[in-house]
């Protein structure tokens, strides 16, 4: 009520000064002051309580909404900071992630080298036993080879050299030494 009445005196200066320099007439501007009064007076009495208590409802809510902004605004800042930290560590982090990555591919480098040296030396110990195989199957068909130019060469040899009587005491040697052998194969059996 109160506040009413000063705001009510507040507007009696400025209806003085909006009637044109004639001043206040009490016949006037008095009823219409009685009148705002009055209709000031039934309008508190009747929702002063409702007018109240929205107003005092609206300003609880609006500083609600203020907190709760100020709030949000605090956890803006937090992120913003989060944000322009992570921004200021991702070169470091992709940095980090490269070298990664390099080592991870040296790794991977050197396991393949080191597969490659060993199925290369399997292959070169593969090979060397191959080679080992076939020289000595080689070397045992050669030599059997020499031994059959060596008989070849030695029978030829023979036939040319040999005449009827060589051909007689070489059979009389052959067949003495048959005999020898079963007589003394034969000697302590029949014994």
């Amino acid at each position: 009520m109160r506040d009413l009445l000063l705001v009510a005196l507040l507007t009696i200066p400025a209806s003085a000064l909006a009637s044109d320099g004639h001043g206040f007439e009490r016949e006037i501007h008095g009823y219409y002051l009685v009148d705002f009064i009055v209709l000031m007076t039934i309008i508190t009495y009747f929702a002063g309580k409702p007018i109240m208590a929205f107003l005092q409802t609206r300003r609880t809510n609006l500083m609600r909404e203020i907190e709760e902004a100020d709030a949000l605004k605090q956890e803006a800042n937090k992120r913003l900071e989060e944000y322009t930290r992570r921004l200021a560590s991702l070169d470091e982090e992709r940095e980090a992630i490269q070298q990664d990555f390099r080592r991870d591919g040296e790794r991977e480098r050197d396991r393949i080298l080191a597969e490659a040296e060993d199925t290369a030396a399997r292959l070169v110990e593969d090979a060397g036993r191959r080679i080992e195989g076939e020289t000595r199957r080689l070397q045992i068909a050669l030599e059997a080879e020499a031994v059959q130019l060596a008989v070849n060469l030695v029978e030829t040899t023979v036939k040319e050299r040999m005449d009827a009587a060589m051909q007689a005491r070489l059979i009389e040697e052959s067949i003495q030494g048959i005999e020898s052998l079963n007589e003394g194969s034969l000697g302590p059996r029949g014994a």
